[in-house]
C-alpha cells in the first residue's frame, strides 16, 4: 500500500487511537466508524438477544466518538450526551404515565432467531440480506414508534454530526483531523 494509501487509512481510524477523549474527529471518520459501531451493534443484538446489552456494550465508543465529533465542530463534546439524557427523561415519563394508567410499559422488540440461522443466512444470502433490511426497518419504526422523542433527537445528531463541515483550522481542541500539532 502506498504512503498516501496508508495515511488516508490512518486517518479514516483516527477514533480508535490512544487519544480517543481528546482531538477531533472528521465527518468520513465519523461516518466509517458509525458504519462500523452499526455493523457491531447488530452483531452483538444477534448474539446476545438483548437489545439492551448490545447498547451498553456500544455505548462508550459513541459516545468518544460524537464528542470527537463535536470537538471538530468546536463544541464541547459533553454535548454527546444529550441524547442518553433525553432517552432518560423519556424512560421516566413513560414509566410516570404507565403507573398513572396501571399499564404496563410497551415491550422492546425482540430478536428470535430461528435455530441454525446462520447456515441459511450462508446458503441463501440476498435473501437473507433482503430479510436483515426488512427487519432493520422494521426495527427503525418500531423504536420512532415505542420513543419518539429520543430516536429523532438521535438521528438529528447523528445528522448534524456527520454533514455540519469541521473547523477548517486549529481551533480549542487540536488542529484539523489529518494534520499533525506544532
Amino acid at each position: 500500500m502506498s504512503d498516501q494509501g496508508l495515511s488516508k487509512c490512518r486517518r479514516v481510524l483516527q477514533p480508535i487511537d490512544m487519544g480517543l477523549l481528546s482531538g477531533r474527529s472528521g465527518r468520513l471518520a465519523f461516518w466509517v466508524f458509525s458504519g462500523i459501531l452499526l455493523v457491531c451493534q447488530t452483531a452483538l443484538l444477534l448474539i446476545t438477544q438483548s437489545r439492551l446489552w448490545a447498547e451498553l456494550l456500544i455505548l462508550l465508543p459513541s459516545l468518544l466518538l460524537w464528542s470527537r465529533r463535536f470537538h471538530d465542530i468546536n463544541i464541547s463534546g459533553w454535548w454527546a450526551f444529550t441524547p442518553m439524557g433525553v432517552a432518560f427523561v423519556e424512560g421516566f415519563v413513560d414509566a410516570f404515565i404507565a403507573r398513572a394508567n396501571a399499564a404496563p410499559l410497551a415491550a422492546s422488540a425482540a430478536v428470535d432467531l430461528p435455530p441454525h440461522w446462520l447456515d441459511s443466512a450462508l446458503q441463501y444470502p440476498m435473501a437473507f440480506l433482503t430479510g436483515f433490511v426488512a427487519g432493520f426497518a422494521n426495527a427503525l419504526v418500531a423504536k420512532f414508534a415505542t420513543d419518539p422523542v429520543t430516536a429523532t433527537v438521535s438521528v438529528a445528531f447523528t445528522l448534524f454530526l456527520g454533514l455540519w463541515p469541521g473547523s477548517p483550522a486549529a481551533n480549542r481542541f487540536g488542529p484539523p483531523p489529518g494534520v499533525k500539532a506544532p
